[in-house]
């Protein structure tokens, strides 16, 4: 991208990608290799912003060129998007924009059909006017999406950490694959409420069956509902249903696992026994014994920060340790 001062104005040349050369055509209808517009400015600063502007709508129009008939559909959704955003138009399908008012639809018409000496490309128009198909990527793509706009929110997680999070979620997404194969390609706006029921349906026979319980099931479908619906509201999909919503089994069905504390006298004869730690590090000692006093998870302890930590009390297990005769 470039600036040009010609006869005192500033004009936004940019030059066609070889790969795209043949597609772009000028005013004549023939192949051009450097697109130059006017910016109607002298002002070098006003220049500047109009042509990063002017970029940016290039690029969006350049990508839906390139994308060519071979592209999956939800690219080619994803890049009409764009492109019709960066002519100020929010993608609107054509069979709702046919629902409008010719009064309201006006300022998008004569942005598809541009000016006779610049007529706007199919491609382009298509774009501007909902010609193309609504389609979304598949649960899995989702997914990796999903996992990359909410990193931020684990930045103080360690990778192992990480990991553990990531990992029902992937399982959730195999499960409904493994369930319901055919929408383990299709966009998720193809997956209706009758896919999550199937889903449903095969979590119940191996509830039924004694394989698993209603926890493990009610887990898979929260974390599928929480992909989809923070997706949706940060690529702006808001409208679309979330079919994983309120599928919960109720966790009644599930048989009473008690589990037994471990006794006093357990802890004292085998953790707290004489030697019974002398194969640990002071450190891992210490976290050792920082677990058993305050019930924190074994990760959690490495992250604390010593700012944190409590004064040891005298009558804990932390503060006594192991007790030598």
């Amino acid at each position: 991208m470039g600036l040009t001062l010609d006869r005192g104005r500033y004009y936004f040349v940019m030059n066609v990608p070889k790969h795209l050369f043949g597609k772009l055509l000028g005013k004549t209808g023939q192949p051009v290799r450097q697109v130059r517009q006017a910016l109607r400015t002298a002002d070098f600063s006003v220049a500047k912003r109009k042509a990063f502007e002017l970029e940016e709508l290039k690029r969006a129009e350049w990508h839906l060129l390139e994308l060519g008939e071979e592209a999956l559909a939800h690219e080619k959704f994803a890049a009409a998007k764009r492109t019709a955003e960066s002519r100020g138009f929010d993608y609107v399908p054509s069979d709702v924009l046919l629902r409008r008012s010719f009064e309201e639809n006006l300022p998008r018409l004569m942005a598809a059909a541009g000016t006779e000496a610049q007529p706007t490309p199919p491609e382009m128009a298509k774009a501007i006017l909902g010609g193309v198909e609504v389609a979304l990527p598949p649960l899995r793509e989702v997914l990796q999406e999903f996992i990359a706009l909410t990193k931020t929110k684990h930045i103080r997680k360690s990778e192992r950490q990480r990991h553990l999070w990531r990992l029902p979620r992937e399982r959730a997404v195999s499960n409904f694959e493994k369930a319901v194969p055919r929408r383990a390609t299709g966009g998720i706006n193809r997956i209706t409420r009758e896919d999550a029921l199937a889903f449903r349906a095969w979590w119940a026979a191996r509830i039924e069956a004694g394989e698993t319980r209603a926890e493990t099931a009610n887990k898979d479908f929260g974390h599928l509902s929480q992909i989809i619906r923070e997706w949706c509201e940060l690529k702006g999909h808001a409208d679309l249903e979330n079919p994983f919503a309120k599928l919960r089994f109720d966790r009644a069905i599930d048989p009473e696992i008690p589990r037994p504390p471990f006794s006093r006298e357990w802890v004292e004869t085998r953790l707290l026994a004489l030697g019974a730690l002398d194969g640990l590090n002071a450190e891992a000692r210490d976290a050792f014994l920082m677990l058993i006093n305050t019930g924190l998870w074994p990760s959690e302890v490495p992250l604390l920060p010593a700012g944190r930590l409590l004064p040891r009390r005298p009558h804990s297990f932390l503060a006594r340790g192991p007790t030598r005769a």
